[in-house]
């Protein structure tokens, strides 16, 4: 089924995190969708500063190649992320 290439295109990409930092940035991915986009107030619900919060989704973005300032790469993300909060 074509859901399947779906669901490995969204592992493979953040299987480019390495896993000890994993979990710390799909967090602040999940954060930063639930807030709207709205940094500070993602960084306040994990209680960092937006600097901090900047910080890690640049590191994201380097290791996935998306970028979340780029409404394609945001989407991406965001549809790849559903994909394998479903998966588990």
């Amino acid at each position: 089924p074509p859901h399947h290439n779906i669901l490995e295109f969204s592992r493979a990409i953040f299987a480019a995190i390495p896993e000890d930092e994993r979990a710390e940035l799909l967090e602040c991915l999940v954060l930063y969708f639930r807030c709207d986009g709205n940094v500070e107030q993602a960084a306040q619900s994990i209680h960092v500063h937006k600097n901090t919060f900047r910080y890690r989704m640049g590191k994201l973005a380097q290791y996935t190649g998306y970028d979340l300032r780029r409404p394609r790469d945001a989407a991406m993300l965001y549809i790849a992320m559903q994909f394998l909060d479903a998966d588990r």
